[in-house]
């Protein structure tokens, strides 16, 4: 149920992003600067994850519709980053490279998840609540967070190839 609620999230934020959103921000809509922004709003999220869950270690009640705002936020970031990259992809790779392209966007996503089987493991024991502490969290929003920056600093020296993408069109 939950996985279906997400579909639709996203299917809802896509067009609303792209009519409603990116053309008021003009050139700071940019690709690169959307991914970034995506990047520093799944940070803040895993932020929002750990505030929950130190209140679930310190024995507070919390109803499952604290859910709502962790997925929300974290939802966003996935439309910025995730159908932003793909778009900045197909717009900036040669023909000929899109393929490649896709292959190597897959193949960080893969390295991404392998990243978190080995904290889980490294510092949690890798299954059960040991693996779910407000801790953990932080540490992926510290790991989001620089990656982040550095992300943004490289991105800052790109030149499109495409002249409107840089101008968020």
């Amino acid at each position: 149920m939950i996985g279906l609620g997400l579909a639709l999230l996203v299917m809802l934020l896509v067009p609303l992003l792209t009519l409603l959103v990116y053309p008021r921000l003009g050139r700071f809509a940019s690709p690169l600067r959307r991914m970034s922004c995506g990047m520093f709003f799944g940070a803040f999220s895993y932020i929002i994850v750990a505030s929950l869950q130190k209140q679930l270690e310190a024995g507070a009640q919390l109803s499952v519709a604290w859910q709502f705002l962790p997925y929300i936020v974290l939802t966003v970031a996935e439309v910025l980053v995730s159908t932003t990259g793909l778009e900045f992809a197909f717009r900036e790779a040669a023909p000929e490279m899109k393929s490649l392209i896709m292959g190597f966007w897959l193949l960080t996503v893969t390295v991404g998840n392998l990243l978190v089987t080995f904290i889980t493991r490294y510092f949690g024991g890798g299954s059960g609540m040991a693996s779910v502490t407000s801790g953990r969290f932080i540490i992926y929003a510290g790991m989001m967070t620089i990656v982040a920056v550095v992300f943004s600093l490289v991105a800052s020296f790109y030149r499109y190839r495409d002249a409107s993408a840089e101008k968020g069109k």
